[in-house]
């Protein structure tokens, strides 16, 4: 991410074949990209949001829906704990019970729960994401903040 001279983030992303995608990111919406990247990174997925960047699709096809590429079930998942995770912060950081709660809303919406996810995974999640909201949040204009993760 790149915060520009007049304030705002450019969330840029270099695939392994060395094309990018780029979008500008609304105010609050840089915490929600930082939770998919905590999610995917330390889960491994593959086939979430970053995976489908690596893939090919452009940022700009999931703002436009006729676009947006259909998500399979991992990204679903992943989505509803990147909520979760979002939903906890906005609780001013009270630990909710998110492994229950995922549960339950996977369940409900007939979605496999993730083998790798387990307390130890979800504290290694909740650490990756508080970090990079913190360092996101103490970018000044013309720095930018790099993250990689591997699929």
């Amino acid at each position: 991410m790149y915060r520009t001279k007049d304030g705002e983030l450019v969330l840029t992303l270099t695939r392994s074949d060395g094309t990018t995608t780029w979008s500008k990111i609304p105010p609050g919406l840089e915490y929600h990209d930082l939770a998919h990247y905590a999610v995917e990174s330390v889960l491994h997925l593959k086939n979430s949001f970053y995976g489908m960047i690596e893939t090919g699709v452009e940022i700009s096809d999931f703002e436009d829906k006729d676009k947006t590429p259909e998500l399979l079930p991992e990204a679903l998942v992943t989505e509803h704990l990147v909520n979760l995770l979002q939903t906890e912060v906005m609780n001013q950081g009270s630990k909710l019970d998110l492994i229950t709660m995922l549960s339950e809303i996977l369940e409900e919406n007939e979605l496999p729960f993730p083998d790798s996810l387990n307390d130890e995974s979800l504290g290694n999640i909740r650490r990756v994401f508080a970090a990079h909201c913190a360092e996101v949040s103490s970018i000044r204009p013309g720095e930018k903040m790099v993250c990689s993760i591997e699929l």
